[in-house]
């Protein structure tokens, strides 16, 4: 059961917590059924009425946006990406003298492989064997995948 207070800041001068006419924020208390948890907050709102009529809509997170799926790059586009990978440079630094190197072999590794680049990022080079294959296993998936890699993927890969 969940139950409205409030919590009075200055310049309110009421200590009662189920005083309902002051402006101070509301807040909702109480235990969940089935779970018994103790649930302890904010209505956002300063209304009493608000925050009395259904608090469970108070407590709920709110609707995920709908979003439209990325589409696919086209040819154009990616050789657009892998010749920016060839034109970047060392820029100084601690990092890799290798960097472009590296963010082609990404590129080419993602676009062969199909994998996202939470994935690929995480990807072990012992997933990699002699013959060119991955051995691949998503993140959010239990299955693994047995897939074969373009050769440039395979060779920059193995170089950086």
């Amino acid at each position: 059961m969940l139950s409205v207070y409030t919590r009075h800041y200055p310049p309110c001068q009421q200590q009662d917590p189920h005083f309902r006419r002051c402006q101070c924020p509301k807040w909702l208390q109480g235990t969940l059924w089935p779970y018994q948890e103790r649930v302890r907050k904010s209505a956002n709102t300063r209304n009493w009425r608000i925050a009395e009529r259904n608090p469970m809509d108070l407590l709920a997170k709110p609707p995920a946006q709908k979003t439209m799926p990325t589409n696919y790059f086209t040819r154009k586009e990616f050789e657009t990406i892998v010749q920016a990978t060839c034109r970047y440079g060392y820029g100084g630094g601690h990092d890799c003298h290798y960097r472009g190197t590296r963010l082609r072999a990404l590129v080419l590794l993602m676009r062969w492989s199909g994998l996202a680049i939470k994935d690929a990022v995480s990807l072990e080079r012992t997933r990699l064997d002699e013959d060119g294959c991955l051995f691949l296993r998503r993140a959010n998936q239990c299955a693994c995948l047995r897939s074969v890699a373009a050769e440039s993927c395979c060779c920059i890969a193995v170089a950086a």
